[in-house]
């Protein structure tokens, strides 16, 4: 088969968690005989970070300023390479992908979040203060206000958005059994094409855990609010002068990366060190510990990642699916949403017994052996087959 790709951004593995899964079952697909492409809204220098893409990739023309002139692009294109099947990685933002007209191709919409996320997250987004001005504290009183407003304008919307999904779509892909409900939420007709397939592994399947594990805990991914690394400085601030002898390691890069390096600073916080934007695995083999405290995922590949490599995940309960990935007390820790002081004694515990995180390294390595990439790409297949 044919299968084309799409989103809005380049499928760059180091950039992201879409850009890593899409790179890993691309690969996957190739290595089944498919012939696999790449077509994506817009393309910068940056997209490129010395990564040799594994498949042809292009960029749609002139996309914001002509619509018109995209959509021709993009129906030739289909035509041109006779695309069977359309992967949209952007379903719960974008449709541009899915206007095949009357071509034989079928479409998958693939939802990386919570299909309820923007309606979810509103009230945080309304009484989250984006600085310390008396201005934008009056702002935030005049957002509460309309509050309710808005958080029926913002439901329409995501019903509107999801049931045009539902027409253009020959199958709907959620990461996860648990968010089911939100879809089944807004109507039950959508679950007539829906299924779930987990995000695969993003790294080989290892066959054993790594040793000499270093007392190191790590945080990977994109500097910027979603993330709230904010929430982990003050947790490590609590714990790093009674636990001397361990280091906290930041892995990424963002619009927040400076600002967060200077209230390292200002909070004169040691053994810490943000080292930007890396390769994580040799970060993942030599720590113990890797922490989440976002506002909200989908289904985070780093946490994955890292219990590939025996590091024992803590997060916030903040997402359905961190429900299939930590397995509390077995896999890793869960604690009640944006409470630092549980998040800091379920991290204490870690610390302090060797033993406990010990079994639940081991633990999480084997849990994370269901999501290999030889299981998952079996059931792209089995989709593939029955469109």
């Amino acid at each position: 088969m044919n299968i084309l790709f799409t989103s809005s951004t380049p499928f760059h593995p180091l950039r992201g968690g879409v850009g890593r899964v899409t790179d890993t079952l691309c690969k996957a697909f190739l290595s089944k005989g498919h012939k696999v492409f790449y077509l994506h809204h817009k393309w910068s220098d940056n997209d490129n970070k010395n990564y040799h893409y594994p498949v042809p990739t292009d960029v749609l023309p002139n996309q914001d300023k002509d619509i018109q002139l995209s959509h021709a692009f993009y129906i030739d294109y289909l035509k041109q390479r006779q695309i069977d099947i359309v992967i949209c990685q952007d379903a719960l933002f974008d449709l541009t992908f899915h206007r095949t007209e009357d071509l034989p191709v079928k479409v998958i919409s693939v939802i990386h979040n919570n299909p309820l996320l923007d309606y979810n997250v509103l009230w945080n987004q309304f009484v989250t203060l984006r600085n310390d001005k008396i201005v934008e504290k009056l702002k935030r009183i005049a957002r509460c206000c309309i509050y309710l407003n808005a958080k029926k304008k913002m439901w329409k919307r995501t019903v509107l958005h999801f049931n045009e999904l539902y027409q253009l779509s020959d199958k709907i892909l959620l990461l996860s059994p648990q968010y089911i409900p939100s879809l089944r939420k807004m109507d039950e007709k959508f679950l007539s094409k829906t299924e779930y397939i987990y995000n695969p592994n993003t790294y080989p399947l290892q066959l054993n855990l790594p040793k000499n594990k270093k007392k190191e805990i790590i945080f990977v991914g994109r500097c910027f609010y979603v993330k709230r690394i904010d929430r982990l400085l003050k947790i490590w601030n609590s714990l790093w002068k009674k636990h001397p002898e361990w280091k906290f390691t930041i892995v990424g890069d963002g619009p927040e990366k400076e600002h967060l390096d200077r209230l390292a600073h200002k909070m004169k916080l040691e053994n810490i060190e943000f080292v930007g934007f890396q390769d994580p695995q040799t970060y993942y083999k030599r720590a113990s510990i890797i922490c989440m405290t976002s506002n909200f995922e989908g289904f985070p590949m780093t946490l994955v990642e890292a219990m590939q490599f025996g590091c024992v995940p803590i997060a916030f309960d903040s997402f359905e699916a961190v429900n299939d990935i930590i397995l509390p007390k077995k896999t890793g820790e869960l604690a009640k949403s944006f409470d630092l002081k549980k998040f800091e004694n379920k991290l204490t515990k870690l610390l302090d017994d060797e033993n406990y995180r010990s079994v639940l390294s081991k633990n999480a390595f084997e849990h994370v052996k269901q999501f290999d990439i030889s299981n998952i790409v079996e059931e792209w297949e089995r989709i593939f087959k029955a469109l």
